[in-house]
């Protein structure tokens, strides 16, 4: 297995964990039409051809590495056990070929929120934030992706929730109720990079940690002094971010008016990609290195869209979507996590 760094997407603000409910409906999807403007083009609904599902699982988070899907999910059962799993499946997977690499039973006050995943000393570790919502701590636990038991190697001095968790091989960085942490990539103390409690999803580059909070974007050295630098500051909540690392060095950002926006992080020009639209927000970004994906809901959620950009050309590729997040891709297919984890194959 050969796998890359994560693509960093958000989800818009800090909710509750996503839940399946055993013998239940797990939601009921939304009919709405999309109403947003975009800069120089019409959207152009996609060829249902391209839409398939690879789980009918519903993922709380979703990575991507150069073949494999991971993703977390909760179970609440209410009539016995409930549990916590990361599954991993192949981008070429369907339905029922997933597999659990790490499960834990419990009494439904646990949950696991964001995963990443390293190479470190050749073999490759899964990292994932476990939350207790009984005392409100979390901690961050290890498991080998061949498989094997599960090590706690940090403790959060903050609950983590639903906020991010990356790495760049060589350390953690993750988002608490506290601040922005970090710790070494095989297990230590945690350390504050940033103190505040408005830290929603991260980004990296080679230096730095960015972050978002309230209606800004930060930036602060990953190791040394950490001396805080102001990216963006927008007129409404930053609700998705991502930073493209290949190419031109883009930071990319999506508000709660909808608007998506970028600028290189050489310079000081700012694209706006969509434009601001009544009632709708940016729940996620990411570049494959030639298109742009995002995700765009109502504010409730209940109403969302998959959309990808390449050139002039802006296509909507699936509509009718609870809660869509979490959208990456390659050069093939894209994916992203609504009720289950889906694929379009470009």
């Amino acid at each position: 297995m050969t796998d890359t760094t994560r693509t960093t997407t958000t989800t818009t603000e800090l909710r509750s964990p996503r839940v399946s409910r055993i013998r239940q409906s797990v939601r009921a999807l939304a009919v709405a039409s999309l109403c947003t403007a975009f800069l120089a083009t019409a959207w152009t609904p996609a060829h249902a051809a391209g839409l398939s599902s690879v789980s009918n699982t519903d993922p709380q988070r979703l990575v991507q590495s150069t073949g494999n899907l991971y993703w977390t999910n909760n179970v609440l059962n209410q009539v016995g056990t409930s549990f916590s799993s990361v599954y991993r499946t192949s981008k070429s997977a369907t339905p029922g070929q997933e597999t659990v690499l790490y499960r834990e039973l419990h009494n439904g006050r646990r949950y696991f929120g964001a995963l990443t995943y390293a190479n470190v000393g050749g073999v490759f570790y899964g990292y994932v934030a476990v939350n207790d919502t009984s005392n409100s701590t979390s901690v961050i636990k290890r498991f080998p992706l061949a498989g094997g038991a599960a090590t706690t190697i940090v403790t959060s001095p903050g609950f983590i929730g639903t906020r991010d968790l990356v790495n760049d091989g060589t350390s953690l960085f993750w988002a608490d109720a506290g601040g922005l942490r970090s710790a070494p990539i095989s297990g230590g103390a945690a350390q504050t990079r940033v103190s505040t409690n408005t830290i929603a999803w991260l980004a990296l580059d080679a230096t730095r940690v960015f972050f978002t909070s309230g209606s800004t974007v930060r930036s602060v050295p990953k190791t040394g002094v950490p001396v805080v630098t102001t990216q963006v500051s927008a007129p409404t909540t930053v609700t998705a971010l991502h930073v493209r690392t290949s190419g031109t060095p883009t930071l990319y950002w999506g508000l709660r008016n909808d608007e998506l926006k970028s600028r290189p992080l050489s310079s000081t020009v700012v694209t706006t990609w969509q434009a601001a639209a009544l009632g709708r927000q940016v729940t996620s970004v990411s570049s494959d290195g030639t298109r742009l994906l995002w995700t765009t809901c109502s504010l409730t959620l209940d109403a969302c869209s998959v959309v990808k950009r390449s050139g002039f050309s802006t296509v909507v590729v699936a509509t009718e979507r609870v809660d869509a997040r979490d959208v990456q891709g390659d050069a093939t297919a894209m994916f992203w996590g609504d009720a289950r984890v889906n694929r379009y194959t470009h």
